[in-house]
């Protein structure tokens, strides 16, 4: 079985546990709870009245987009599936939800084949291989340290990205 976590991702106005789930009769409570608390959303959870049974509103609008996007991702992983595809899974999070996705990323990871779709180099920092695409095309693969090496596309999107986070954290005048 294969589990996706898209980009734009929906939110039904049901519990979180039917948001989960989504029908999965495999998918039992304490998979859910498992799958929560494997993406850090848990403890969010916990926190709502009623806890798995709070009722979202139709696009969870009475939950943030990153609580969302966390629910989301623990749909993805509550199943028996062997393949997760994420793609851009950190796209419009703030950075407390960004770091709780990578964390999560990273520990799946280990446990499980997963393809990323990523504008955000931190997301697949850690693949055992990485696909450079140009233009539609695969230009470049190989590890995060093996694409460096090589000085090609992959290592000029880093360095850029290193000259930029160094020009934002310069004092401004």
């Amino acid at each position: 079985m294969i589990a996706l976590m898209q980009q734009e991702s929906y939110l039904f106005a049901e519990s979180i546990s039917f948001n989960i789930a989504l029908n999965r009769e495999e998918v039992t409570l304490d998979k859910i709870r498992e799958a929560s608390k494997y993406v850090y959303a848990h403890s969010f959870i916990e926190q709502l009245p009623e806890e798995y049974d709070y009722k979202l509103l139709e696009g969870g609008k009475n939950i943030s987009e990153g609580q969302g996007r966390l629910i989301v991702f623990a749909r993805a992983l509550a199943g028996e599936s062997d393949l997760i595809v994420l793609d851009e899974a950190t796209s419009s999070v703030d950075s407390v939800t960004e770091n709780l996705i990578q964390k999560a990323i990273e520990r799946i990871f280990q446990d499980k084949t997963v393809i990323a779709i990523a504008h955000r180099l931190s997301t697949i920092r850690n693949s055992d291989l990485i696909l450079v695409m140009d233009a539609g095309k695969i230009v470049e693969r190989g590890s995060h340290a093996n694409l460096i090496e090589h000085s090609g596309v992959y290592a000029g999107l880093i360095e850029t990205l290193s000259g930029e986070a160094e020009l934002a954290a310069l004092p401004l005048r």
